[in-house]
């Protein structure tokens, strides 16, 4: 994103944290940057422009770091889920000012574009928490999956709120290991029982698919291209110091990519080494890499 779109954010959320949505002038967030008012209006049409596009700012923010996690093959999907949720807690308290303005002024009723917004993170959350239930306790899980994402949701937002709004002091680590067990009394509760699911994929069919679309959204050209370039690698046959070489920049080029700022210059220079091993089959997708970083 645009450094200077960012600062004009990162201004927003705290003039927004402090003041309330409603209260803040497009005036005072100008004032804070020091810079003219009509400026702001270059980047964004409007303050409800600057509200969505902030909370999409903080939604890439902690959607990179859970991607991150994810594509991390030394951890467990237990030890996976565990640390995205972690991660997930440390953002929401890095910013809870900003959203506890958001659920006090219900910001989510401002407009469609922002309630469509919500509506595709809710049930993006909800695929993601399908996956790994089912990575986690394999295919006997997957008939109950739709209804334990939606209890463990519940329970991690009931905790969050009384964090945010109540501001009750959990130890975090700890937290998300009672999520944790609570997860395993769902899942293992309900496939003991054996009894016929409430949500279903047949009940459920167009929101998961809705979950599934925008999960695809959230994964960038980038992180697509670099997905596939570590499949191409790790599919090479056999092995060898060529195929390590190539691996271990791959991990360079997912560690630069999934930092808040990365740095561009250094991930075309890794494509420029890779292009020397001349392995045809990778070219395509180090095109699609320098394309989508330009």
């Amino acid at each position: 994103m645009n450094s200077k779109r960012v600062l004009i954010l990162e201004a927003a959320m705290k003039c927004f944290a402090q003041k309330g949505f409603h209260a803040t002038s497009i005036q005072e967030i100008a004032d804070v940057l020091g810079i003219a008012k009509g400026s702001l209006y270059f980047y964004f049409k409007s303050k409800e422009d600057v509200l969505i596009s902030a909370f999409e700012h903080y939604y890439d923010l902690m959607t990179r770091e859970m991607l991150s996690v994810a594509k991390d093959q030394s951890l467990s999907p237990r030890d996976r889920l565990s640390r995205q949720l972690l991660l997930q807690l440390e953002q929401i308290m890095q910013h809870q000012e900003f959203i506890v303005m958001m659920m006090n002024e219900q910001a989510i009723q401002i407009n469609e574009e922002m309630h469509r917004f919500m509506f595709k993170s809710k049930s993006t959350t909800l695929y993601w928490f399908y996956e790994s239930i089912v990575e986690i306790y394999g295919d006997e899980a997957k008939p109950y999956a739709i209804d334990a994402s939606t209890i463990i949701q519940a329970i991690v937002a009931d905790y969050t709120s009384y964090m945010l709004l109540y501001r009750k002091k959990f130890e975090p680590v700890r937290l998300i290991a009672f999520f944790m067990e609570r997860l395993d009394d769902v899942v293992q509760g309900m496939m003991k029982q054996g009894g016929k699911p409430i949500l279903s994929m047949g009940n459920m069919r167009n929101f998961m698919k809705m979950a599934e679309e925008g999960r695809g959204k959230l994964i960038s050209p980038v992180d697509q291209a670099l997905n596939q370039l570590r499949q191409l690698v790790s599919d090479m046959p056999g092995t060898s110091p060529v195929q390590a070489e190539l691996l271990a920049c791959c991990d360079v080029m997912d560690e630069e990519w999934a930092k808040p700022g990365p740095q561009r210059l250094i991930m075309k220079g890794l494509i420029a080494y890779l292009r020397t091993f001349e392995q045809p089959e990778l070219l395509p997708c180090l095109h699609a890499l320098e394309t989508e970083l330009k």
